[in-house]
């Protein structure tokens, strides 16, 4: 997370389907919040957060219905923050968890950013808990 924060890597916000999952730390990445998510999790070697195996499909609804919901007290490094109604609005990753989690996102151009939870007025906003091997 921390080596995409600021955009070194030139990632570009597109929200289309299918997409897919590029090298570790390419440049040029197209994605969008959740396909960013999505992409970290690859990268990591952990399983697709949709569910989706890695086709190019799926979303934060998706995460939102596919993985488990903990409380922010329970939530880790790595845990997906979904916002609005099922993660209608938009995904981030958890760089660091604690009263006001470090977020890390790519929901516009000129991400992937860094910020905090409080920084973030959407509500309501659900914890999905990354399922490691």
């Amino acid at each position: 997370m921390t080596a995409t924060a600021g955009n070194p890597y030139g990632w570009n916000y597109r929200e289309v389907r299918p997409l897919g999952i590029p090298a570790k730390l390419a440049h040029g990445i197209n994605a969008d919040c959740s396909f960013g998510v999505k992409i970290l999790c690859d990268w990591a070697g952990v399983p697709d957060p949709t569910g989706s195996n890695y086709d190019g499909y799926g979303n934060s609804v998706s995460m939102f219905h596919h993985l488990p919901h903990v409380k922010k007290a329970q939530a880790k490094t790595g845990d997906i923050i979904v916002f609005g109604p099922n993660g209608e609005w938009h995904a981030t990753m958890i760089l660091e968890p604690g009263a006001d989690p470090l977020l890390w996102s790519h929901g516009h151009q000129g991400a992937p950013n860094l910020y905090r939870l409080s920084q973030d007025k959407r509500t309501p906003w659900t914890i999905c808990q990354i399922q490691v091997p």
